[in-house]
C-alpha cells in the first residue's frame, strides 16, 4: 500500500502524471519485479519510495527504471555527497544552524510547488562550509521530502538560491565535472519535477559564471534559470506569489529564522535513517553487464583545470 494524497494532488496526478489509480499497485508490483532481478540493488525498497519514481516518470515504467538505477548508481559514483551523511557531524552542524537548505512550509497554491531556500551568502563562512557539503545536506533534504512530502514529488520542485555576499572562493569548487555532476544528479537521479532555479543578488563574479552555466548545463534546467536582485523583487513575484515566500522577503510562508531551527531538528530527527540507508546503493561489481561510470554513461570526463580566483 501507499500514502493516500489530497482530491487535489490525485487531479494532477490523472491529468499531468498519466496515474490511473486502479492501476497504480499493479504498475508498483512490476516495478518491484524488475527490481528483484537486479543483483546490484540488492535491498529492498519501499512501495512509497516506487511510486515516487513512477509519478516523476509519469508512470512510463521504463523511464521509473532509469531513474531508479541512476538514483541508486550516483550514490556509489558520488561518495563526496552520499558518505558521512551523520547530521552530528560538524560540517553539517554548521550549515543547519545558519539555515543553509530551507524548504518552504507552503507549497505555492496555483502550481503546488514546494519552494527550497539555498543560503550560500551572509553567515555561510567559506573555511568552514564547503559549497560540496551545502550539496550533501541539499540532497538530505531533498531525501526527507522523498520520504514524506507527496508536493514536492507531485507538484515538484522551485529552487530558490540566496547568494548575497557570497564568498568568489566558491568558484574554487565549481568546476565544470562539478557542475554537471549535480545536474545529472538532479535530472536523472532524483524522483522530482525541477520548475524553477532562480539565483538572487548574485556578485559580479558569480554573474559571468551563470552564463557560462546556462552552456554547460542542459537546455531543459537552463531556461529555467533566472536571475534576480533585492531591486528586482516585483519581477521575482510574477514567477512566484509574493505569499509564497518567506516573511523576510515580503511573504508570510514562514520565517527563515524559525524555519531555520525546524529544520535542524527535522534534519536531526531522520539521523537513525541516514546512518541506515548509507549503504543503499549500487554495487556495481554484481550488476549484469559492464558497471556505469560517470565517464561512459553520463559524458563527465574525470578531470577538469580548476579556475584561478585570488
Amino acid at each position: 500500500m501507499h500514502r493516500e494524497i489530497s482530491p487535489k494532488l490525485k487531479e494532477i496526478c490523472r491529468n499531468d502524471l498519466n496515474e490511473v489509480e486502479e492501476r497504480t499497485e499493479t504498475d508498483i508490483l512490476h516495478i518491484r519485479h524488475w527490481l528483484e532481478k537486479q543483483t546490484h540493488l540488492n535491498f529492498d525498497i519501499d512501495n512509497q519510495f516506487i511510486l515516487a519514481f513512477l509519478r516523476c516518470s509519469k508512470f512510463s515504467l521504463e523511464r521509473a527504471k532509469d531513474k531508479i538505477d541512476n538514483y541508486y548508481t550516483m550514490r556509489t559514483l558520488s561518495p563526496e555527497l552520499y558518505e558521512n551523511r551523520d547530521p552530528l557531524l560538524p560540517e553539517i552542524q554548521r550549515l543547519l544552524h545558519v539555515g543553509a537548505v530551507l524548504p518552504l512550509p507552503k507549497v505555492e497554491s496555483d502550481s503546488n510547488t514546494r519552494i527550497i531556500f539555498l543560503h550560500l551568502g551572509e553567515n555561510v563562512d567559506y573555511d568552514t562550509m564547503s559549497f560540496g557539503n551545502i550539496m550533501k545536506l541539499f540532497y538530505m533534504v531533498i531525501d526527507i521530502l522523498l520520504l514524506e512530502d507527496d508536493y514536492a514529488v507531485i507538484g515538484g520542485l522551485k529552487v530558490i538560491m540566496q547568494c548575497k555576499n557570497s564568498n568568489p572562493k566558491y568558484m574554487l569548487e565549481l568546476t565544470p565535472t562539478f557542475i554537471k555532476k549535480q545536474a545529472l544528479l538532479i535530472e536523472k537521479g532524483l524522483p522530482f519535477r525541477l520548475r524553477a532555479v532562480y539565483f538572487m543578488n548574485l556578485p559580479a563574479l558569480f554573474q559571468y559564471l551563470f552564463e557560462l552555466l546556462k552552456k554547460i548545463l542542459s537546455s531543459k534546467i537552463s531556461s529555467r534559470m533566472e536571475v534576480f536582485d533585492d531591486t528586482k523583487l516585483q519581477q521575482l513575484y510574477k514567477l512566484t506569489p509574493q505569499s509564497a515566500l518567506p516573511k523576510e522577503w515580503g511573504g508570510d510562508n514562514g520565517s527563515l529564522g524559525e524555519l531555520t531551527v525546524t529544520w535542524k531538528e527535522k534534519v536531526q530527527s531522520y539521523r537513525d535513517w541516514f546512518l541506515q540507508n548509507e549503504k543503499l546503493k549500487s554495487n556495481e561489481d554484481l550488476r549484469q553487464g559492464p558497471p556505469k561510470t560517470y565517464l561512459h554513461d553520463f559524458g563527465i570526463e574525470g578531470s577538469f583545470r580548476q579556475l584561478n580566483i585570488d
